[in-house]
């Protein structure tokens, strides 16, 4: 009799070490939701600090980190009632059991990063950002990804030298000077007596002259400007937000996890998370 005592105390103990973590009861709710009310007016890296870590890595332990929130059933609850709050919405139990509907047998994981190409996350942020959660050596994939934010938070200035394109412009040739026009104009100085009269013998040659000569074409001229320096304030770093979401019967409850993150071109970052801690 006693032996069966005793099994039904340590089943009963673990099935609540369990729940605190996978089953919410009213009970539950409604003291997640007391949680959210009483902290509602707190920025969320306050509101959600029990439930977040930090990078490994991460030198400072600030807003300015990347760190890692696991939103467990409780906090999924305690979340709503804030956001409610905030929005002056009443908040009821059944507001709980809604929420915790939604995410049945998921786990998500919202990530809070810092990364340098921000656009090509843009463009497809399930091809070039993944997650692996990894526990006794077992290594666990999310089921979806879904990028809640990104933002410019740092910008720097280059500075660009633009070669504008040639300009064309057109120039027409100076007539060479013949022998003829050198000796007429020396006849010209010598004559002075008898200018006047030769003056329409002179016309009439250098008419002739030009005929003879053939006229030089209109030829284009490339003129090369200056170079132009252009200065351009381009992103710098990016903050990302995204979320993960796992499959919660896949995972053990009670074993040390680490949560890797993978983003192209980047180092991969790294998460400590004791799910048993966690509320």
């Amino acid at each position: 009799m006693k032996k069966f005592i005793l099994a039904v105390i340590f089943i009963l103990f673990y099935t609540s070490q369990v729940s605190a973590f996978a089953v919410m009861n009213d009970a539950r709710i409604k003291d997640a939701q007391e949680y959210g009310v009483m902290h509602y007016q707190e920025e969320l890296p306050v509101f959600g600090k029990p439930w977040m870590v930090y990078e490994e890595k991460s030198k400072a332990l600030d807003n300015f980190s990347e760190r890692a929130y696991t939103y467990t059933p409780y906090y999924l609850v305690a979340v709503n009632a804030r956001e409610r709050l905030l929005a002056s919405q009443t908040i009821n139990l059944s507001d709980g059991q809604i929420m915790l509907d939604g995410y049945q047998n998921s786990l998500p994981f919202c990530l809070v990063l810092f990364v340098r190409d921000g656009e090509n996350l843009k463009k497809n942020v399930a091809d070039n950002i993944s997650a692996a959660l990894s526990q006794n050596g077992k290594i666990i994939h999310p089921y979806a990804v879904n990028m809640q934010e990104l933002v410019v938070v740092k910008t720097k200035v280059i500075k660009e030298v633009v070669q504008p394109p040639p300009i064309t412009e057109t120039q027409k040739q100076t007539p060479a000077v013949t022998g003829d026009s050198n000796k007429n104009s020396e006849d010209k100085n010598k004559d002075t007596d008898s200018k006047k009269d030769k003056k329409d013998d002179k016309k009439t040659k250098k008419n002739a002259d030009d005929k003879k000569q053939p006229q030089q074409p209109v030829q284009p001229v490339e003129v090369k400007p200056e170079p132009v320096i252009i200065e351009k304030t381009v992103p710098d770093l990016y903050r990302l937000q995204v979320f993960f979401y796992f499959d919660m019967r896949e995972l053990d409850r009670n074993a040390a996890s680490v949560l890797s993150i993978d983003v192209q071109n980047e180092h991969e970052r790294k998460f400590y998370i004791k799910f048993g801690s966690l509320l």
